[in-house]
């Protein structure tokens, strides 16, 4: 029996996952894309026209799989969250004394 036997079949878990995996490496990895030399014409507003055109390819990517289309705005939030338990920094919320965030 060959080792393809074994292997499982590909399923729409697999596919969702890979998509998020893109999305999360895609989105960590944002200053090194900022920093590509063509980009620099447009990198105004600290990236903010780049990060706004790298969420939206990547929101298009993700519409073409049913159940993947709120990856983008997840790990969005996964990563500012993590960023601001690593920094200390509470949200705007929370300075405010918003205890419902």
């Amino acid at each position: 029996m060959s080792s393809k036997d074994n292997q499982k079949a590909w399923t729409d878990d697999h596919t969702h996952e890979l998509l998020r995996a893109i999305v999360r490496i895609t989105l960590q990895n944002r200053p090194t894309i900022y920093a590509t030399s063509i980009l620099q014409e447009v990198n105004n507003n600290g990236g903010d026209r780049i990060n706004k055109k790298i969420q939206q390819l990547l929101k298009k990517l993700c519409e073409s799989q049913v159940g993947s289309q709120d990856i983008v705005g997840e790990e969005v939030k996964k990563i500012g969250k993590s960023r601001n338990e690593n920094t200390g920094t509470p949200s705007p919320k929370k300075q405010n004394g918003d205890k419902s965030d």
